[in-house]
Formats: structure tokens, C-alpha cells, sequence
């Protein structure tokens, strides 16, 4: 009986921390993103997945104007824009900018067959200001000169 409770514990356990690791769900309480004025439509919607502000790569990457590419065998995402280079891998903390390690506080992530990842650490990557306006759901981005 002992073995019992420790395999469904151990079971359950795995299941509750890999489900916090996934937004498979867009609901209706989308965040507004706002780069420079003008609005970005993501598709699928920008979320919040574990207190961070989560976004199609590609779209957020080519809303700055940096050129982005994706490596399906290492699962990695590499964007260039002016001299600088930002690389991501698909599941995992460690991302790099210019070659230099940097811890990410969400990996990013597979959902509705897009690869979501952190605004705000893609954005003041690329030098910009990240203002979150919790109640309102809107992030606004300026980026410096």
C-alpha cells in the first residue's frame, strides 16, 4: 500500500509541475502590446504564462526589424538586428545575447504549433523600455535611442 501512494504521489507531482510549464489556452483576457505607438497583433494572442508576457517569435522579432531564423535540428532561434545577435532554444533558461549566457526566467515554449516566447527579455534585449500595465492587460515598448 506504501508503494502505491508513493507511485501515484510521484505521478502526480510530475504531472503538476509540467503542466505549469504550458499555455495550450488563449482565453479572452489577451495582452495588448503596444511597440512605439502602434499596436502588435500576435496571432496566437499575446499571454501571460508564469508572471511573464509570452509572444509568437516571429512576429515580435520582425516587429523590430531583426531578421530571424529557426534551426529545426537544435530547436533554436537565432535574430540578428544591427550588431546584435539574440539566440533561444526551445525548452530551455539558458538564451544568448552577443554569445554572452543568460538565465531566462520562462523558457520558451511550443503552443497552438507556435514558439512563444519573452517579450520583455527579447525587448530590452534589442534596447528597448518595458512598462506592464497589470490591470489594464497592456504592455507598452519604447525603444531607446
Amino acid at each position: 500500500m506504501k508503494k502505491v501512494f508513493i507511485v501515484v504521489t510521484a505521478l502526480l507531482l510530475f504531472f503538476s509541475s509540467n503542466s505549469t510549464t504550458r499555455a495550450d489556452v488563449f482565453d479572452d483576457s489577451k495582452v495588448k502590446v503596444i511597440l512605439d505607438g502602434s499596436e502588435i497583433k500576435f496571432d496566437p494572442n499575446a499571454i501571460i504564462q508564469n508572471g511573464n508576457t509570452m509572444v509568437p517569435f516571429r512576429q515580435l522579432f520582425e516587429a523590430y526589424g531583426a531578421s530571424v531564423s529557426w534551426n529545426q535540428n537544435t530547436k533554436t532561434i537565432t535574430a540578428i538586428k544591427d550588431d546584435k545577435t539574440i539566440k533561444l532554444t526551445l525548452d530551455r533558461f539558458d538564451a544568448y545575447i552577443d554569445n554572452k549566457k543568460i538565465k531566462l526566467t520562462q523558457t520558451p515554449y511550443m503552443a497552438k504549433n507556435t514558439i512563444l516566447v519573452n517579450l520583455r527579455f527579447v525587448s530590452e534585449a534589442l534596447n528597448a523600455k518595458v512598462n506592464f500595465d497589470k490591470p489594464h492587460l497592456r504592455v507598452t515598448i519604447n525603444r531607446l535611442k
